[in-house]
């Protein structure tokens, strides 16, 4: 099932793309702009380069449109993909392997590496049938994670107003209870409703400790530091209220601080009036 003679062309480019090593600490980034420079080669469209930062480059793709004096259309991605923890995989992660069901493994296929394909495959055919859009359409390829909406896989899909605001922090101490119990709560909060997806609570990870010189070392200062994903409904000055009142809790020496705070809780609109809503929403009927 592996062999490629007769697969879908693609799945077939979107194994090709997962087998450039853009995994962080080093990121293959020369690998995955010289396969977007082909893709816009292949789809006859114009490609520019922006180096935003050492080593660090945004691709835009653009099919420019009837009336490019509208405002234009981005569709954003990111190239780059999270480390791997080998040891814990079937297969390898950068090997792109297909079972027999058709299941394919690889670091990125979801976040977010199946979406520049999407993108890419889905101008490919409308342009073969000979479509053309009023407005102009950018590709636009990031070498590191943006704010981003999210699609469910699956049969159906789930789509959302607004997606859950970074609220990314570092905290140390015994305050970590009161983080892992909140976080307790609301995944039973999830759990006992059906009406509830995982975009209506919040999510917190401790995704990081760091601390101590050595086994027998007691050290000066610790620090946790977990990823918070709060949906636009929640107050977010009562939720950071909340956060001092677990620091001081805690004792004295544990203060907080943000990676990235956002305080924009703007969110998209479903009524049948909203242009993006209606166009969406109709297509989806429509499928």
């Amino acid at each position: 099932m592996d062999g490629q003679q007769e697969e879908e062309p693609s799945v077939r480019l979107f194994r090709e793309y997962l087998r450039i090593q853009t995994v962080h600490p080093q990121p293959d980034y020369d690998g995955a702009i010289k396969f977007l420079e082909r893709m816009s080669v292949e789809l006859d469209l114009p490609l520019k380069k922006i180096e935003v930062h050492p080593g660090r480059t945004v691709v835009v793709i653009s099919w420019e449109g009837t009336d490019p004096k509208l405002k234009s259309v981005l569709l954003n991605s990111h190239t780059d993909v999270v480390p791997v923890f080998e040891e814990h995989w079937k297969h390898d992660p950068f090997a792109a392997v297909k079972d027999e069901q058709g299941n394919i493994y690889g670091r990125g296929t979801q976040d977010m590496k199946c979406v520049t394909i999407q993108y890419i495959e889905a101008i490919r055919r409308l342009k073969s049938e000979g479509k053309r859009f009023p407005r102009t359409i950018h590709l636009l390829f990031v070498p590191g994670e943006s704010q981003r909406d999210r699609v469910s896989p699956g049969k159906g899909m789930q789509c959302t107003g607004a997606v859950q605001f970074p609220y990314q922090c570092r905290y140390g101490r015994k305050v970590l209870n009161s983080f892992l119990d909140f976080r307790e709560k609301e995944k039973k909060r999830l759990d006992l409703s059906q009406c509830l997806t995982l975009g209506d609570v919040t999510t917190i990870n401790l995704t990081l400790l760091q601390g101590g010189v050595a086994f027998n070392v007691v050290p000066e200062e610790m620090m946790a530091s977990f990823d918070i994903r709060i949906p636009p409904t929640v107050d977010l000055e009562a939720f950071e209220e909340q956060i001092k009142t677990w620091c001081q809790a805690a004792g004295d020496g544990v203060a907080y601080e943000f990676h990235q705070k956002i305080m924009d809780q703007s969110v998209t609109s479903i009524d049948k009036s909203d242009p993006w809503w209606n166009a969406f929403s109709s297509t989806c009927q429509k499928l």
